[in-house]
């Protein structure tokens, strides 16, 4: 008989993308509290998948995310390296997010981002 804890790292990549019922997701997140040992599985694969996600945006859109969120520059700053307006990093750097929030619903609907 499986544990608890075998199915939900088995439900874990279902979890990400946002495929498992309200119920079975429930379940996952009451044991990712409870888990330390499934919660570090949890942050690998979403790490993973969120880079993954990342490396598909167009060239544009990744640079403002990496610019803005890894390298900590301000709008006008990432402006300024990518040599466009500071309007415009703010609509790629929206859209960016819109698109990885569609990639990962566990994270949009934590953040409530409307997809």
């Amino acid at each position: 008989m499986k544990s608890e804890h075998d199915e939900i790292k088995k439900r874990l990549h279902g979890y990400l993308r946002g495929t498992l019922t309200k119920d079975a997701a429930a379940m996952v997140e009451d044991h990712l509290l409870r888990c330390d040992e499934c919660a570090e599985d949890y942050d690998r694969k979403h790490e993973r998948h969120l880079k993954s996600l990342l490396a598909g945006l167009p060239p544009h859109l990744h640079l403002s995310v990496v610019l803005t969120v890894y390298k900590g520059l301000s709008m006008s700053e990432t402006a300024a390296v990518m040599g466009c307006s500071e309007g415009a990093v703010k609509a790629n750097y929206h859209s960016a997010i819109k698109k990885l929030s569609a990639g990962m619903p566990c994270i949009a609907s934590t953040q409530g981002i409307d997809l």
